[in-house]
């Protein structure tokens, strides 16, 4: 992690975060059929979607982020953050029925059968954010601040969520992507 401190009219902040987290069953894993495909693997937690059958895991070996501002003459301020990230874990399955496991049950498994889980991934993620604003001086303890902020600058239309139900019709196609470039305008007053 880098932090350079307001002065001379920028900062900026940069960090890097690589990790590898992993499971390690060692034969405990309650479902035999499984520990092929998991152990050894990326662990993600979370990969249930809200109620649907969709999943993906939230795991992401490595991601970085730059944020900065920059004060331009006349009170005008510059700043952005670019984020970006290894895209997460598509856990592909069949729905299947499983005695004494509950009534119909996610079989997770590569359909290729060479892959284990953490090999099959959406495409990496980036973004980028920028916010321009201009303050004005009421008075000694109070000020307005006009601001305009860009959300998604590039437009870019990241996979989010994939289908990953092997028999499903929608199979491989994309349920949820990054929202689209969003420009707000907003006026503060600090006082």
């Amino acid at each position: 992690m880098l932090t350079k401190r307001l002065s001379n009219n920028w900062m900026m902040d940069a960090s890097f975060t690589y990790s590898k987290w992993t499971n390690h069953w060692k034969g405990e894993y309650f479902d035999p059929t499984y520990q092929p495909y998991f152990d050894g693997q990326q662990l993600a937690p979370g990969y249930g979607r809200g109620g649907g059958w969709g999943y993906a895991g939230d795991n992401a070996r490595w991601q970085f982020k730059l944020s900065g501002l920059y004060q331009l003459p006349f009170g005008i301020n510059l700043s952005g953050v670019f984020t970006a990230r290894e895209g997460y874990i598509l856990a592909d399955y069949v729905l299947v029925f499983r005695p004494g496991l509950g009534w119909w049950w996610p079989l997770y498994g590569s359909p290729t059968g060479k892959e284990k889980f953490g090999d099959r991934r959406l495409p990496n993620f980036w973004m980028l954010n920028l916010r321009l604003e201009k303050v004005f001086a009421l008075s000694q303890t109070s000020t307005v601040v006009l601001a305009v902020d860009a959300f998604n600058l590039t437009n870019s239309a990241h996979s989010l969520y994939r289908q990953t139900q092997i028999t499903a019709p929608d199979y491989g196609k994309d349920m949820r992507i990054l929202n689209p470039r969003v420009i707000r305008f907003g006026v503060r007053f600090n006082f």
